[in-house]
């Protein structure tokens, strides 16, 4: 996304941002070969399903992302940085951090938020249903597992430098592709793979 074509901060900067994320979507509509006619919200700002078709969207300063599927499907993106010890513990349980085999901080807050925002997106509730999904897996840096009681989600991650993409896998693999609107170039990656490595992005 080109930095000079989003406004910084305010109103302007979200519909700009919002906007480019939209652009997302359609790309991942390509892939697919299908795209919703209309993008229905629920009360909450979450994505609801139209006629068989989920979607997602979002999007942070200098990075948007857009998912469509034929299945349940969320996705979520965010920068990383430090985070205080109280959201820590609001957002992690004991068990769920005993789930990751890491002891960077950050990776473990931000895996989990991420994973957890993409999968009540796929839901279809916004942020209020946190209580009712937990990290039940981590078993290796680009996937973390979430569990709702009654259905268990696939998390894939994707580390672009100081920011972490995550999307609920459907019925199959996940596909990464970015776009550098700046060179007009676009490059494919299966998830799990080198570019997957947070040391690595």
């Amino acid at each position: 996304m080109p930095r000079e074509s989003v406004p910084s901060g305010g109103a302007l900067a979200v519909k700009a941002l919002s906007r480019f994320a939209r652009q997302a979507l359609r790309i991942s509509g390509e892939r697919t070969g299908s795209y919703p006619r209309v993008l229905l919200k629920g009360d909450a700002g979450e994505p609801l399903a139209s006629r068989g078709i989920h979607w997602s969207i979002a999007h942070k300063s200098g990075f948007v992302a857009g998912v469509v599927s034929n299945s349940p499907a969320g996705i979520d993106i965010e920068r990383l940085r430090p985070v205080s010890e109280s959201l820590f513990k609001r957002i992690l349980t004991p068990e769920e951090l005993d789930c990751f085999g890491v002891n960077d901080r950050i990776e473990i807050f931000f895996r989990t938020f991420t994973a957890k925002e993409a999968v009540l997106k796929a839901m279809g509730v916004g942020l209020a249903g946190l209580a009712r999904v937990r990290v039940v897996g981590a078993p290796q840096t680009t996937t973390t597992l979430v569990d709702n009681g009654v259905n268990s989600y696939t998390v894939d991650h994707y580390w672009m430098g100081d920011h972490l993409a995550s999307v609920v896998r459907g019925g199959g693999g996940v596909v990464w592709e970015t776009v550098d609107s700046r060179q007009n170039s676009r490059i494919s990656l299966e998830a799990g793979g080198s570019r997957g490595n947070p040391e690595n992005p």
